[in-house]
């Protein structure tokens, strides 16, 4: 007979669960991530407020240039 994978002559191990079942149960429990996404959140609604904030102020004052060129033209200055 030759040298082969014979399920009859080669040591049987029988498979565990017990450890998938605690990595399972470490991963389910681990709340690491989900901090990290709520920081993430966080960050990003500050940056949106920022954003519409420095968008408002910038039409504000690109409406008193304006106005302040306009008068300037008018007064012949």
């Amino acid at each position: 007979m030759g040298v082969g994978c014979d399920a009859s002559t080669g040591p049987v191990k029988k498979h565990s669960t017990n450890g998938e079942v605690k990595m399972l149960k470490q991963f389910l429990n681990n709340e690491d991530g989900a901090t990290a996404i709520e920081y993430g959140l966080i960050a990003a609604l500050i940056g949106v407020a920022i954003i519409t904030a420095v968008t408002a102020v910038g039409t504000d004052l690109t409406e008193l240039f304006g106005r302040v060129s306009t008068k300037l033209d008018a007064s012949g200055t």
